[in-house]
């Protein structure tokens, strides 16, 4: 069961993820947010349902306070419209990564950890850093126009 914690944190999350979407809209290079999963986190595996003009991206939405490993669990079955907003809240970044690099960025983990690893963690995380290089990349989203 998550604690209280964990589900402000996820609601706070999601929130500032629908107001980038919002502004977002409001230049037209963005996708309508048409379903919000709030209400059960980690319920299915998406938080956000995005569309414009006959396509969808199903976004989740994984948040950190500040610069630190992410926690990520990975979809069992392949979507190839799910995408991941990596947030984070202190200093404000944003990263958007598809389902296949969010499995490639866990497996370079795995294999920077080396064989015969017994932490937990490894096959549901990888390092921050791993993650920079994909900041900002919101034209991956399907729909998405640059003005």
């Amino acid at each position: 069961m998550r604690s209280v914690h964990e589900h402000r944190n996820k609601h706070h999350v999601n929130r500032i993820c629908g107001s980038l979407v919002r502004d977002r809209e409001v230049t037209g290079t963005w996708l309508e947010v048409v379903d919000k999963n709030i209400e059960k986190p980690n319920h299915r595996a998406y938080d956000l349902v995005a569309r414009k003009a006959g396509v969808e991206a199903l976004v989740e939405v994984k948040g950190l306070q500040k610069p630190t490993p992410w926690l990520v669990k990975p979809a069992k079955d392949k979507h190839s419209n799910l995408f991941y907003a990596l947030v984070v809240l202190d200093p404000s970044r944003v990263f958007i990564l598809t389902q296949n690099e969010m499995n490639a960025l866990i497996e370079d983990y795995r294999a920077y950890r080396g064989p015969g690893q017994t932490d937990p963690l490894i096959g549901k995380s990888f390092l921050f850093w791993q993650a920079v290089p994909l900041e900002n990349q919101w034209d991956k989203l399907p729909g998405w126009t640059t003005q």
